[in-house]
């Protein structure tokens, strides 16, 4: 419905089923993304363990340009990094939501 809304329906791939498997299918399918949105059960560590996983083959599934949204509990801490992958520092709140931006990039020493 979302999609629709945006006029991007054409554009949109909404992968229903774990994250792992997803990512397998994704490095398979050889597809590339702007935007790979994560919401994970809060309170678990599937956001920082699914992090890695993605950095693991960013460069297989990132757009040049990408960004990963990360959606967890305002609670749940993320690491600035996660190998490739760097906080962009676009961090949002929303109630207690966060929503945390990652790109590939490198680490500050």
């Amino acid at each position: 419905a979302n999609a629709v809304l945006l006029e991007g329906l054409a554009e949109v791939s909404v992968l229903v089923m774990s994250a792992e498997r997803a990512l397998r299918l994704l490095e398979r399918q050889g597809g590339c993304f702007d935007v790979v949105f994560m919401d994970p059960p809060y309170g678990r560590g599937l956001a920082e363990a699914t992090l890695h996983q993605i950095a693991a083959q960013a460069a297989g599934i990132l757009d040049d340009a990408g960004r990963i949204v990360v959606e967890t509990d305002t609670k749940d801490a993320l690491p600035d990094s996660a190998g490739s992958l760097v906080k962009d520092g676009r961090d949002r709140i929303y109630g207690s939501t966060r929503l945390t931006f990652y790109r590939e990039g490198e680490v500050a020493a």
